[in-house]
């Protein structure tokens, strides 16, 4: 494989993705960062790792990822989508983990 084929990394991420089902696989990561790294301009790879760390409930980081596709590509609307989507999760499970500790300090105080 030529070493500066960013596709050819970029494809084959996705067929060990759809065949494995390990999303954030480090060697599905590995495929993508090094799709990145020889072009840094291609949004699309920093969306499929943003994609596969989703699935495997990496929120924080696949919300990184996504925004340096949404600066890449602001415009794509699938990526716009894809941040609000990301961000409603992030917010309501903050928001569930500071309900929980806020009763189990009360409910020790009590």
């Amino acid at each position: 494989m030529n070493p500066t084929a960013e596709a050819a990394y970029g494809n084959l991420a996705s067929l060990y993705q759809e065949s494995d089902g390990k999303f954030a696989d480090p060697i599905v990561l590995s495929l993508l960062e090094n799709a990145v790294r020889i072009n840094p301009s291609g949004s699309l790879f920093y969306y499929n790792m943003a994609s596969g760390l989703r699935r495997a409930d990496r929120y924080t980081t696949a919300l990184s990822k996504l925004r340096y596709a949404l600066k890449i590509d602001p415009l794509n609307k699938v990526y716009v989508s894809e941040e609000v989507a990301l961000l409603i999760w992030v917010l309501s499970q903050t928001l569930t983990l500071s309900v929980t500790l806020t009763l189990s300090v009360t409910l020790t105080l009590i």
